[in-house]
């Protein structure tokens, strides 16, 4: 799943996790292949801030096909990072043209 995970990265700090506090984690096999997964994850939870454009946010939001229940926790529930536009290009065009931000 990974390629050789050395020198001075995340996934090598994770390894070095791993076998100083983890030593019953299987092999160097099993030890890359879990260090992949939680790469994955990383990247699927964690978006580059300098790819958001001037007045986006990200947001952790439920899942649209995400059943609901009784009792069901946060831990249950999944969730996925989506991108809001907090300012839009009507409200940017709006304050150009001199009006203030409590007129928009």
């Amino acid at each position: 799943m990974t390629s050789n995970i050395s020198g001075k990265s995340i996934g090598s700090a994770i390894k070095s996790l791993l076998n100083s506090e983890y030593k019953f984690m299987g092999g160097d096999r099993v030890q890359e292949m879990f260090i992949g997964d939680v790469l994955q994850l990383f990247k699927k939870f964690n978006r580059d801030a300098w790819n958001l454009e001037p007045g986006q946010t990200m947001w952790f939001a439920v899942c649209a096909d995400e059943k609901q229940s009784y009792g069901k926790t946060l831990e249950k529930t999944r969730i996925t990072p989506v991108i809001l536009s907090i300012v839009h290009d009507e409200d940017k065009k709006t304050r150009e043209n001199g009006y203030s931000h409590k007129e928009l």
